[in-house]
């Protein structure tokens, strides 16, 4: 005080200053911000602008990367269209299958067209769709000479020109082409975004300071003029401002330290770490949350002992009386054990030191990574079920591949057959991964096995059952017999002409030791005559022995003139069953 008393004992002896030359430096002085300030302002709008160009720029690029994008998407859907639709006539020799092949042929060549506007000017990509142009032309080509061939009546070269490697070989290298080049633009898209949240945010932040240099020039004028005002003022007045000036300081200091140390609990509160300080008999002083059992309020003045078990206790206090004893930090994960249940925490030990250097307790930073080490688990768990279900998978396509080329009469028989019966495994597996494996709806597996043999709502095809849903090895056999079935009924039985019908059912019903089982019945009625096979095959097999024994059920197969009857009876004491939907 004494000090303050001398420095204002001086101002106040200082001689009056001359008015006239002090107003002038005065007036220069508060002029010199505003000016600065323009200055500053107009930098800052030039920046401004640039930033808001360039996300322009970049959100232009953003959106034709997203219109090349989709357009690849469509190019690709229609493709597979037209390809699937061929199929479909090849199969059926239904006149409504070419509709569909039209259409989308003629939408091919436009999509084409429009992606290669898109991509002028961007060489290599410009070189790429003139390459995947080339190849639709060629395929489109292999399309049409296909239907002529079965146009002129020889389905047998159609279906053979179908299924060569070449035809297979050039489609998959379209799936790759329009995949690199969907890849590439998506990748480019999201960069082009990323770069215009970047410029967006540089732009906010350019705005942000010109309004706090505005506010600055402001403050500056404004203290200028009030320096201004006050040598037109008695001297008495000075002493009071400088007050009023400290006090203001003062305050705004104690008000910013407040919001920071608001800000430092609330960002403690929202995340996943607990920040602690103990001395050096490891007694708390202070800790930011409480576990999960005792609140923070109740920690403090306490030691792990007195709120924690024991061996978790024991523990902790080991690794903190070695950071007291060696003075360097310490970083592990931890296991808490709590009542409430087991934590893992990565932990942050480091010694805190008094103004002679020693020792004198320390802080800790626990981070709760238990989320992280459930997800650690679940991940080998899924590993591990993964390697178990593709060996279970693989072995099942070696035992069809044997079993289909020992029938076979050709090397193309084999392709068609083997092919076939991978694309009903596909299917089971397609529904049971949008399953996550947790099982498949009978309802949903026959739709997916007779979906290649009849259109969608087709009269042809009539279900009849609750919702039963079958665990991942069952459905993957029944849906093999069900696509041999199907198989058989559009070669030789009731899906082979119009008129035919096919009926599939299941019923469930209590078994008299108490468990539940179901009845799984294919009937097909208004087809050509039927006879039995002359020669046992692996379809035969499969609908006869190998689903009986993966469900442990029963299989009854009979030929009756008016269409082929199939029964399959087996439990549901590993299936889920629910009210018919």
């Amino acid at each position: 005080m004494a000090g303050e008393s001398e420095s204002i004992g001086a101002v106040d002896a200082e001689p009056p200053p001359r008015p006239a030359r002090d107003i002038g430096r005065l007036t220069l002085n508060a002029s010199a911000p505003i000016i600065c300030g323009l200055f500053l302002l107009l930098c800052i709008c030039g920046t401004a602008g640039y930033q808001a160009a360039i996300s322009r720029e970049q959100a232009a690029d953003a959106a034709r990367a997203g219109h090349i994008t989709n357009t690849v998407n469509a190019l690709r859907t229609q493709l597979l269209t037209a390809e699937s639709s061929q199929r479909g006539f090849l199969l059926t020799h239904r006149q409504s299958y070419r509709a569909p092949y039209e259409a989308a042929q003629r939408q091919i060549g436009t999509m084409a067209q429009r992606l290669a506007a898109l991509v002028a000017g961007d060489p290599p990509n410009v070189q790429l769709v003139a390459h995947i142009t080339a190849q639709i032309g060629q395929k489109l080509d292999e399309m049409a000479r296909v239907l002529a061939l079965a146009d002129a009546g020889r389905n047998d070269a159609a279906l053979a020109e179908v299924n060569t490697d070449t035809g297979l070989r050039l489609m998959a290298d379209i799936s790759d082409a329009l995949s690199r080049l969907r890849q590439d633009f998506a990748r480019t898209r999201d960069q082009a975004l990323d770069r215009q949240s970047d410029s967006n945010a540089e732009l906010i932040a350019t705005i942000g300071f010109a309004a706090l240099g505005a506010l600055l020039m402001a403050a500056l004028s404004m203290l200028q003029v009030r320096r201004h005002l006050r040598l037109l003022r008695r001297r008495e007045l000075q002493l009071d401002r400088l007050v009023d000036t400290l006090e203001a300081r003062v305050a705004r200091r104690t008000m910013a330290l407040a919001q920071a140390n608001q800000r430092f609990q609330i960002a403690l509160d929202s995340s996943e770490i607990t920040v602690f300080s103990q001395d050096a008999d490891l007694v708390y002083g202070w800790i930011s949350r409480g576990t999960p059992d005792t609140p923070a309020a109740d920690i403090v003045g306490k030691t792990d002992a007195d709120f924690l078990p024991p061996s978790t206790a024991s523990m902790l206090e080991r690794l903190k009386r070695g950071v007291l004893a060696s003075g360097d930090p310490v970083r592990t994960e931890v296991r808490m054990d709590y009542r409430a249940g087991p934590h893992w925490h990565d932990l942050t030990l480091v010694a805190t030191c008094d103004a002679e250097g020693r020792v004198d307790g320390l802080v800790g930073g626990a981070v709760d990574i238990s989320e992280r080490k459930q997800y650690e688990a679940h991940v080998r768990l899924l590993l591990r079920e993964i390697t178990h279900r593709s060996k279970n998978l693989l072995a099942v396509i070696q035992a069809i591949m044997r079993q289909t080329a020992t029938n076979a009469i050709s090397v193309a028989d084999f392709a068609q057959r083997f092919s076939a019966r991978l694309d009903a495994l596909a299917g089971s597996l397609d529904l049971m991964v949008q399953e996550d494996w947790r099982g498949v709806t009978l309802a949903d597996l026959v739709r997916s096995q007779l979906a290649h043999h009849a259109d969608a709502g087709s009269s042809q095809i009539e279900l009849d059952g609750g919702r039963l849903k079958l665990p991942p090895d069952a459905a993957q056999n029944i849906g093999m017999a069900l696509h041999e079935l199907a198989t058989n009924a559009a070669k030789y039985g009731a899906l082979s002409v119009p008129e035919g019908r096919v009926r599939v059912s299941w019923q469930t019903e209590m078994q008299p030791d108490g468990q539940e089982s179901c009845r799984l019945t294919w009937q097909e009625r208004n087809g050509p005559p039927v006879t039995p096979p002359a020669r046992r095959g692996f379809g035969q097999v499969v609908i006869e022995r190998t689903v009986a024994r993966a469900v442990g059920g029963k299989v009854t197969l009979s030929y009756p003139p008016e269409g082929v009857s199939w029964k399959l009876e087996f439990n549901l004491k590993h299936h889920i069953v629910e009210d018919a939907a």
